[in-house]
């Protein structure tokens, strides 16, 4: 439950800065789509993290945010850390180069945001069935973390120059 509501587009924009296609498209258009309920009706897009996580602990824990609603968006907050945390590191398994370049390996294992393609290696989709099986919940944090800056490792490259 906590998942589906932070992939609702305003809440993905405000907690982790993503943006949909669709949504970049009509930001400057429109505000929120009226169609979403709870929390995307109560979290504007000028609201702090903060707010945003207190309008989610509200629509999940009514009662208990009622008593203390500051605790129960600690609780969110600590509950999408160890996600992002065990995501990341099962994800290392798909973010290896494939072992070297020659003929006889696959590089790289990439995987779509949305899952495997026609263009996804047979070793990669082995490695996303396997991860899905041993976490239900792999396809929907790869979805929403794939392409978080804090995910992606840093590209470091060394310059060759006269001296090696």
């Amino acid at each position: 439950m906590l998942l589906s509501i932070v992939s609702r587009p305003l809440i993905l924009k405000k907690l982790f800065g993503i943006q949909s296609g669709a949504e970049q498209a009509s930001e400057t258009a429109t505000a929120a789509p009226s169609s979403q309920q709870g929390v995307s009706a109560t979290a504007n897009a000028g609201d702090s993290n903060n707010a945003t996580l207190e309008s989610i602990a509200r629509e999940l824990f009514p009662e208990w945010s009622a008593i203390n609603v500051k605790s129960m968006a600690g609780r969110i907050t600590g509950q999408l850390a160890s996600r992002h945390k065990q995501y990341r590191e099962m994800s290392k398994e798909l973010k290896q180069t494939g072992g070297g370049a020659d003929g006889n390996k696959e590089i790289p294992l990439f995987v779509p945001n949305n899952g495997p393609d026609h263009d996804t290696g047979e070793r990669a989709c082995n490695i996303w069935e396997d991860l899905n099986r041993r976490w239900c919940l792999f396809t929907t944090c790869h979805r929403l973390w794939v392409t978080c800056n804090s995910t992606i490792p840093s590209m470091t490259t060394t310059g060759v120059g006269p001296h090696g």
